[in-house]
């Protein structure tokens, strides 16, 4: 997913070269660092609560989180 969002940051640069609008295209690049920062910070988080729960990791018993 990193990947992914690594090539579209660039993409979005490339864009915003070439239709001479760069500032824009900053704006949607740093934007886009942002959602990826949230989404690894939900992550980490949910690791750490199945973590909390879990602790021995038997993959099985991630049926009791449910809500």
């Amino acid at each position: 997913m990193k990947i992914m969002l690594q090539g579209v940051t660039l993409a979005l640069v490339l864009a915003g070269k070439l239709q001479g609008n760069i500032n824009l295209a900053q704006t949607m690049v740093i934007s886009a660092l942002i959602v990826e920062t949230i989404v690894i910070a939900l992550a980490l988080a949910m690791i750490i609560s199945i973590f909390r729960n879990i602790p021995d990791g038997d993959i099985d018993l991630l049926r009791k989180l449910r809500g």
